[in-house]
């Protein structure tokens, strides 16, 4: 009698590996611990079209510096589609409305290139003083900033490993954590975008969950410190008397009180925000780290401006008995007022970063032998212009809620400017009889654990 027949035993789904941006300790990894909503607030004050045109800029830049070094695993070989999901492949619009698969360092140089030309418009993102931005900007930007996902997308999806070989982990997380956290606060992102659809997931779409169940994302709004209300007082009253010496006689300034020395954006040490990253050349990480700064306190003087007049600063104070002065063309030592030498200062800056020999941007073109002792300059003298910032105007920065921004730039600031040997003690301290005021802030937050583990 034959054996009775059996059923083959039904089929066994087979398991997905998780990816490793989604597994611990990857999926935590970050430069500093936080909310990053907090970082994404608009500052009093700040116009909302200017907010978003700078982040975009911070944003496109930051990415295209990751992509350029995972540059040479990405081809057509190993990327024949830009892919974002195991499921999921991105198609291209052509010139006759066509969806076209393209390689993925096809598709994602089209991208990069097409922001560039929009950053270079100045129809589209103004750099002139009054410039209005087109009524077409705030769909513009949706569609930068949806072309941007797709490059994060497909660096989470097909090239992490890298990123980990790199050890830039923490850098790439914090990065598109302050992407999403932009993008979600003012809709330029839609759910759809970062999830994608049932049967075609975008990868990054349980990255995004998993950092909204830690509290990166989304989360009840840190408290501010507390601020002046109503009109603000004259700025003598305001600041007081600086003391001369720590322990002197006199008002401490505001910066140097809590709980305004100990706001911030997130807590932590900014020695690990500076680390050079694995294979990166160290002048291209300076000189990019520079542009980011120049750029926000840039940012921040212009709101400051109004403040800064000959007849409020009419010195260009830096504690109650230091006065920067400025080399004239025929090397002679003026005094200028504050307008007049930040001006200076940031008309010599810009200048600077658009002359091709000092700040390169062509593939394999060389650094100048002399960038290291011009960085060293501008990196002087752009603390010179945070010490005025705190020591005149911190209240106006208090009005403006904007202080845990202004404190966390500088920070980062001084952080990086020690880590590479473009600070000495003594530009941050001044003399004994001509102390810079924020060197008591630097000391402080070295005693707090901000700037050195």
């Amino acid at each position: 009698m034959p054996p009775p027949k059996t059923s083959p035993p039904p089929p066994t789904a087979v398991a997905v590996p998780k990816a490793l941006y989604l597994s611990s300790p990857f999926v935590e990894a970050a430069l500093v611990k936080g909310n990053f909503k907090t970082i994404v607030m608009l500052p009093k004050y700040v116009d909302i079209m200017e907010w978003v045109a700078v982040n975009i800029f911070d944003f496109y830049t930051n990415l295209n510096e990751f992509y350029g070094v995972i540059a040479e695993c990405c081809t057509q070989q190993s990327c024949p589609k830009m892919s974002a999901g195991s499921a999921l492949n991105y198609t291209w619009i052509n010139q006759d409305r066509k969806s076209v698969h393209l390689p993925a360092p096809t598709y994602i140089d089209y991208v990069m290139t097409w922001v560039q030309n929009l950053l270079d418009d100045d129809n589209t993102f103004p750099t002139r003083a009054g410039q209005e931005f087109t009524p077409s900007f705030p769909s513009t930007v949706k569609h930068v900033y949806r072309q941007l996902l797709r490059v994060f997308a497909h660096i989470y999806h097909a090239h992490y490993h890298q990123i980990l070989h790199l050890r830039s982990e923490p850098h790439f997380n914090s990065l598109f954590a302050h992407f999403l956290a932009f993008g979600r606060e003012y809709e330029l992102l839609d759910i759809k975008d970062v999830k994608g659809s049932s049967t075609a997931p975008v990868g990054v779409g349980q990255l995004w969950e998993a950092w909204r169940q830690m509290g990166i994302l989304e989360a009840p709004r840190a408290k501010r410190s507390p601020t002046p209300t109503g009109t603000l007082p004259p700025r003598k009253e305001s600041l007081g008397t600086e003391p001369t010496s720590p322990g002197g006689a006199g008002a401490k300034p505001l910066y140097l009180s809590s709980p305004f020395a100990d706001s911030a954006l997130v807590k932590g040490n900014f020695k690990t925000i500076v680390m050079l990253p694995k294979y990166v050349d160290i002048m291209e990480w300076v000189a990019v780290n520079m542009f980011d700064f120049y750029t926000n306190v840039n940012e921040f003087y212009g709101v400051l401006t109004e403040c800064c007049t000959q007849n409020s600063c009419p010195t260009m104070s830096a504690g109650p008995s230091l006065n920067y002065t400025w080399a004239s063309q025929g090397g002679k030592q003026v005094a200028l007022s504050a307008p007049a030498y930040i001006d200076s200062v940031m008309s010599s800056i810009q200048t600077l970063l658009e002359d091709e020999n000092v700040f390169p941007t062509k593939s394999n073109q060389a650094f100048h032998p002399s960038f290291p002792a011009t960085i060293k300059h501008v990196y002087r003298q752009l603390l010179r212009v945070f010490a005025h910032l705190y020591h005149a105007h911190f209240p106006q920065i208090l009005h403006l809620r904007a202080e845990p921004h202004f404190n966390s730039l500088f920070a980062h600031f001084l952080a990086f400017g020690r880590e590479y040997e473009l600070l000495e003690p003594k530009d941050i301290r001044g003399e004994s009889n001509a102390p810079v005021g924020v060197g008591l802030l630097w000391e402080r937050w070295k005693d707090s654990g901000i700037l050195e583990a």
